[in-house]
């Protein structure tokens, strides 16, 4: 929403990965996402339905609910993912505009990891990497020291760290003390947007979890 919101980015694509919910589930939600925000224009591309080394331990309903966005459950999108997966659609901009692509991963690595064994290059062409994920300065809120994002993956977190790429980790220290207050949650409903209500409206099953 954010990103959509800003002038200053242009969103070349969003990608969708296991987490929440099956990727399947969570491309289904992208896709109506940008259906809602009138941009049918950004194309989406289905990536990872596990990890590297696991098999998908299943969908965080108590957390998300049911649907992954708040048991909103609002028909699906008439709209398509793109028929190449979400590894080889980040490798083909990349490529496409050499030091000017930022990608902002905020669940599993695992896509960003298949498309650096796809091309390692793209770690030298890429503008940057910012992920949210990690937790170096606090306890976990998968387990006691893990955080969910990289323990859904850690052996492709582990691969995408290691890389020479400007990477930026934004962890549980910040995503945890950046709220959404009761007064900001109802100005945004008041918004005439489509995709601020559905935020509304998930965010009413966050609250009481």
């Amino acid at each position: 929403m954010l990103a959509l919101a800003c002038e200053e980015f242009e969103v070349l694509g969003l990608t969708t990965v296991f987490g929440n919910v099956p990727v399947e589930k969570s491309t289904e939600n992208t896709l109506r996402l940008v259906d809602l925000a009138g941009r049918p224009d950004i194309p989406v591309a289905q990536g990872a339905a596990r990890s590297w080394k696991m098999p998908y331990k299943g969908a965080k309903a108590a957390v998300h609910g049911e649907d992954g966005q708040g048991n909103t459950f609002l028909p699906p999108s008439p709209l398509k993912p793109l028929e190449i997966p979400a590894a080889e659609f980040i490798v083909q901009q990349v490529l496409k505009y050499p030091g000017e692509v930022v990608i902002a991963a905020l669940g599993p690595l695992t896509n960003l990891a298949d498309a650096l064994k796809l091309d390692p290059q793209i770690q030298q062409k890429v503008k940057g990497v910012v992920f949210m994920g990690g937790n170096p300065l606090t306890p976990g809120n998968a387990s006691p020291t893990a955080e969910a994002n990289v323990q859904s993956d850690p052996e492709a977190a582990d691969f995408v760290m290691a890389h020479s790429w400007p990477i930026t980790m934004v962890g549980l220290e910040v995503t945890q003390n950046t709220i959404l207050t009761a007064s900001d949650i109802d100005e945004l409903a008041a918004l005439p947007s489509q995709l601020a209500k559905q935020v509304f409206q998930a965010y009413r099953h966050y609250l009481k979890f």
